[in-house]
């Protein structure tokens, strides 16, 4: 559309290129935050399924009544079923460390266990680092 005044209405090629090169400072700015903020989230996923699982194991000692145990492979948890059968939680960790003895972590009928620490190494090479309580058999994230 023609202005009275001979001008066309819209935007000049200056103004789309300033708006473009605005919108991408801040994309650059914000893109680096958003990517930490993702990789805590899978940090936090990894830290619960870890814990529930421990939850879990410790349970069916309770219920069962008899030894439940977990080994620390490489970058596996292996827990042996009621037939012998493992069940294996491999959550695509870089790492898995623990200084219990054996690489064993042991979930007694009364609800203890043995003591030990846990340490879970995500690709991104995050970690974090859980405690058994031996007393309680609970673990926490410390």
């Amino acid at each position: 559309m023609i202005l009275p005044t001979g001008r066309q209405e819209g935007f000049t090629l200056i103004e789309v290129l300033v708006v473009l090169v605005l919108i991408s400072i801040m994309a650059t700015m914000i893109f680096p935050a958003f990517s930490g903020f993702l990789s805590s989230i899978t940090l936090n996923t990894n830290q619960r399924k870890v814990i529930n699982f421990f939850k879990q194991v410790r349970m069916e000692a309770i219920t069962s009544g008899t030894l439940q145990v977990i080994v620390v492979q490489g970058n596996k948890l292996i827990w042996f079923l009621k037939g012998g059968e493992p069940f294996i939680m491999d959550q695509g960790w870089k790492e898995l460390q623990t200084d219990a003895k054996d690489g064993k972590i042991i979930f007694y009928p009364d609800g203890t266990c043995s003591d030990g620490k846990l340490k879970v190494v995500a690709p991104n090479h995050e970690s974090l680092l859980l405690s058994l309580d031996p007393i309680s058999g609970e673990i926490k994230a410390e």
